[in-house]
């Protein structure tokens, strides 16, 4: 009898597991497809993708101008909106670069299809798990890392022919040192011409990886503080600059030389420019302004929508000349009655200071740069 009950028991259990392995069997044929089409990176499942952000290209430049002053500074002016984004740089006296990149993504993943992405990001409490959502056609550009970069050009404008002389591709170079990092994930927004400090020559900045030219085409390292704990990414623009004046009290002398406009200012990492501003078409001073001696051909983009005027300045120190660029012409730049009051503009570190002059400002800032060392 007992063992009767056995053969039961065993019986029972064989068809349980029998039933489970049938069960384990169905589920791994349903789940091996879905494996092969999300997980297995075949080429396949990628098509091009039609951009729907957009980055100023050189085919959107309209105007390129030299100054007519002995500063070996130029201008342009692009047909760009205000959700494009622009990538031109200045390398050398007679040339701009820019990037052009080719994209794809997968054809049969859900996930990248969707108009919203949701992706990590430290907020400022530090919580662990905040998502935030990203809308797909950000001018920033795919950032997932379902978004296959193709292609990565190199374009060379030269100023002077007014035309593209030529391009070089570099992904090559990215994949053979690093296929997986090469080639996903990669934003348009972390790739920049930086002056390498070690060789004195322009390098490639791109996405924690450092290209620099040789004989052979271009040699890839990995960015040497990418690896450190406290590790934060190239900040490619800057406000502050020894030797110059800072984008705050830049933008108050403005002020209070009656100059009104939305602008941008920084010390760019370009291999060849002290200083980067831009205005837009609607913001351009009148026609009497100083501005169109320097650049004539810039007056008939005044009040010109969708027009964006950019200034790359190389041989130019004196703030005072470039507010003049936007003051009726001889009309002389002004610190106001009292003094630009430095402590308002540049925080506690200056407070009483006042400047009446860009030399003032000098002595001023150095002053208090020595007293933090």
């Amino acid at each position: 009898m007992k063992q009767l009950v056995n053969e039961e028991n065993i019986d029972v259990r064989k068809k349980r597991w029998k039933k489970i392995r049938k069960r384990l069997i169905i589920g791994l044929v349903l789940i091996l497809p879905i494996v092969i089409l999300y997980c297995v990176p075949f080429d396949f499942k990628y098509v091009k993708m039609k951009p729907q952000y957009k980055y100023v290209g050189f085919s959107d430049v309209e105007l390129v101008e030299r100054s007519m002053t002995p500063d070996d500074s130029v201008c342009l002016v692009v047909n760009e909106k205000d959700n494009d984004s622009c990538n031109i740089q200045r390398i050398s006296s007679n040339r701009f670069t820019n990037f052009k990149a080719g994209y794809s993504q997968r054809k049969f993943d859900f996930s990248t299809t969707l108009k919203n992405h949701y992706y990590y990001e430290d907020n400022d409490n530090d919580c662990p798990f905040h998502f935030k959502k990203r809308i797909y056609d950000e001018d920033n550009g795919p950032r997932d890392s379902f978004a296959r970069m193709d292609s990565l050009k190199i374009q060379y404008y030269n100023i002077d022919k007014k035309k593209i002389e030529k391009e070089e591709e570099i992904m090559p170079y990215l994949k053979k040192y690093d296929e997986n990092n090469a080639l996903y994930g990669i934003s348009m927004n972390w790739i920049s011409f930086f002056n390498d400090n070690d060789t004195g020559k322009p390098a490639v900045y791109c996405n924690g990886k450092i290209l620099q030219k040789n004989s052979n085409g271009y040699q890839v390292f990995i960015d040497p503080f990418e690896e450190m704990d406290n590790y934060i990414q190239y900040d490619f623009t800057h406000y502050e600059k020894r030797g110059y004046m800072g984008r705050d009290a830049f933008n108050e002398l403005l002020k209070v030389n009656g100059v009104k406009r939305n602008d941008v200012y920084y010390f760019p990492c370009d291999p060849y420019c002290d200083i980067y501003f831009s205005i837009v078409g609607e913001e351009l001073p009148k026609s009497n302004a100083k501005l169109y001696k320097v650049y004539p051909k810039l007056k008939k983009y005044i009040g010109k929508k969708n027009k964006n005027v950019k200034f790359f300045i190389k041989g130019i120190s004196n703030p005072d000349q470039l507010v003049e660029y936007f003051l009726p012409n001889g009309q002389k730049v002004t610190y106001g009655k009292s003094g630009l009051n430095l402590g308002k503009i540049e925080g506690t570190e200056y407070k009483g200071k006042v400047c009446r002059n860009f030399q003032e400002y000098l002595e001023i800032h150095n002053q208090v740069e020595t007293q933090k060392e």
